[in-house]
């Protein structure tokens, strides 16, 4: 039986006769080998270098019921048990992935490094292999641009690339529904082609299926209801056993997006309107769906009739990218949250311009392949060592400035950072600064109990430890009633307890807010926020001073109520 459409491009053409060379059809093998190995050594070194913060070091808990944030954490995950109990906690009070989130805890908790490294290792290897054969067509895939192209992509042109992989939460959170996906996708293509006694793929097709559904909404919610279209145009079509896989794909999807815990999820970022706004926001902020629409745009002007034969001919990945495009909309936080949408669009573009590039199919294309592919290695090899050896000094930094905290009396800090080499600066994340809220609220809950909150002082406010009198001058002081002066926070003197009330200018930074200001033509006004006390210290033998958070706006004045 042939497939009624296909999902994939498993099947491709036929490989051209001239294709196999011997000598180099065995040394394009070998190089095709080499990334995939390569990339796993990459992603276990990097990995290696994660030092527990933020959700990484809660996650290393068993989470009570109330919130993930609360500073009265239990006691540490050492087992499957004890994942099961903090899970079940957060999906009804916090969020809904559930079998995702039991990996990050026993990753966090019971198997702490390196085996978040080896997973990692494991799952960007499955990946490549897994993405190439759904995504290239079989006569293209001995070709080892394709390959090394794939490694470039997922290590330098996904959202938040300094730390996405690299970190625990995040890591499984997208590696892992990642490659559901791509698992998923190709066992149901095997299934959908030959569907008659294949009894065993039914079975593990429909597991697999449940558990990309109940992994992460933005790969999940996509592929569900591409799925869904998908079914509902062919359901006169499908064999009555394959309606089985896409119904526990869509009861895993509903698992996930009905879980009481995201009740809690939903109400926050300033509702429907705020996660719009943030939306359109992050759209200028990714690059691989620009990339997507670009090869689509000269598929259009150029190749229309091969676009329109790809969309007749993978109309679920078409749906899946359009879905997650608009889900995107309403579902989103930081750039990362576009990671699924970025997925599905170099699936589609880049299975859209295999249509569009004619065959290399000559030897000296071959040996021009080759040593494109070994140049080009080489140059990832030594970008990745300079990364690495920074991610190195990185870590050791952080782990030196936990273990000066947990022996600190008040909690207040200053961090040098290591010097970065500039070719690894955008793809190390320093995780630890003087405003990483996050981060330091979560070292401080794990490691006194939030009894003394985490404050680093910048190099600027490094003098209030020894001269106070030389940080508080006239040209640091806010105009206003409420006597603050500005650092890379917000400084008073004495002890205050109440929030102050900040004048604030409306700025150009985001293209959301340009639009906005645009529209209401309110660029450069002004408006009134609250500003809470974020911490009383005490230098020197009895000056208190209380800091508060600086705003991401300009400030004009600052007044006590």
């Amino acid at each position: 039986m042939k497939p009624i459409s296909r999902i994939s491009m498993l099947s491709g053409a036929a490989a051209p006769d001239n294709i196999h060379h011997g000598g180099l059809w065995s040394v394009r093998a070998i190089l095709c080998l080499v990334i995939v190995v390569a990339s796993m050594c990459v992603m276990y070194f990097r990995c290696d270098q994660n030092v527990l913060l933020g959700d990484d070091l809660f996650y290393r808990y068993v989470l009570p019921a109330e919130e993930l944030t609360t500073p009265n954490i239990g006691r540490q995950v050492t087992n499957l048990a004890d994942a099961l109990e903090s899970q079940s906690n957060q999906y009804f009070h916090t969020n809904g992935r559930f079998p995702v989130h039991i990996v990050v805890q026993l990753l966090s908790g019971a198997y702490p490094s390196p085996a978040f490294a080896f997973v990692s290792a494991l799952l960007i290897g499955a990946i490549m292999v897994m993405f190439v054969y759904l995504t290239i067509p079989r006569h293209y895939r001995i070709n080892p641009l394709w390959w090394l192209l794939t490694a470039l992509i997922w290590f330098y042109l996904f959202p938040a690339s300094d730390h996405l992989w690299y970190e625990i939460a995040t890591g499984m959170n997208y590696l892992l529904p990642m490659a559901l996906v791509l698992l998923w996708a190709l066992m149901w293509h095997k299934l959908i082609c030959n569907p008659r006694r294949q009894t065993v793929l039914l079975v593990a097709t429909s597991i697999v299926g449940l558990f990309t559904g109940w992994s992460q909404e933005g790969f999940a919610v996509p592929l569900s209801g591409g799925m869904f279209i998908y079914a509902l145009i062919n359901r006169r079509k499908l064999p009555l056993s394959c309606w089985i896989p896409l119904i526990c794909l869509w009861i895993g999807t509903a698992a996930l997006v009905f879980a009481p815990g995201n009740h809690h999820r939903i109400g926050d970022g300033g509702g429907i309107t705020g996660h719009i706004l943030n939306g359109i926001n992050l759209y200028f902020q990714i690059r691989l769906i620009w990339a997507a629409v670009i090869i689509v745009l000269i598929a259009y002007c150029f190749r229309k009739a091969k676009l329109m034969q790809h969309f007749k001919d993978y109309p679920a990945m078409w749906f899946s990218c359009i879905i997650a495009i608009l889900f995107g909309l309403i579902a989103n936080t930081y750039p990362q949250s576009f990671t699924g949408i970025e997925f599905f669009s170099v699936i589609l573009g880049l299975s859209l311009v295999c249509r569009l590039l004619p065959d290399a199919t000559k030897p000296w294309h071959f040996t021009l392949q080759c040593i494109a592919t070994i140049l080009i290695l080489a140059a990832f090899a030594w970008h990745q060592y300079i990364i690495i050896k920074s991610s190195i000094q990185i870590k050791e930094t952080y782990l030196a400035f936990i273990d000066e905290y947990s022996r600190s009396d008040d909690g207040i800090m200053t961090l040098n950072q290591p010097d970065i080499s500039p070719a690894a600066r955008p793809w190390v994340n320093l995780a630890l600064r003087h405003d990483s809220e996050w981060a330091l609220y979560s070292l401080s809950v794990a490691y006194s109990g939030n009894k003394r909150p985490i404050v680093i002082l910048t190099d600027d406010e490094k003098m209030l430890l020894t001269d106070p009198d030389k940080f508080f001058t006239p040209s640091r002081l806010i105009p206003g009633s409420a006597n603050a002066y500005k650092g890379n926070k917000i400084w008073v003197k004495g002890r205050n307890t109440e929030p102050l009330k900040v004048t604030l200018k409306r700025s150009n930074r985001q293209p959301t807010e340009k639009i906005i200001n645009l529209l209401t033509n309110s660029a450069g006004k002004t408006f009134i926020a609250d500003i809470q006390p974020k911490q009383t210290i005490v230098i020197g033998q009895s000056d208190t001073l209380t800091l508060y958070l600086r705003p991401s706006f300009d400030i004009a004045r600052i007044d006590s109520y």
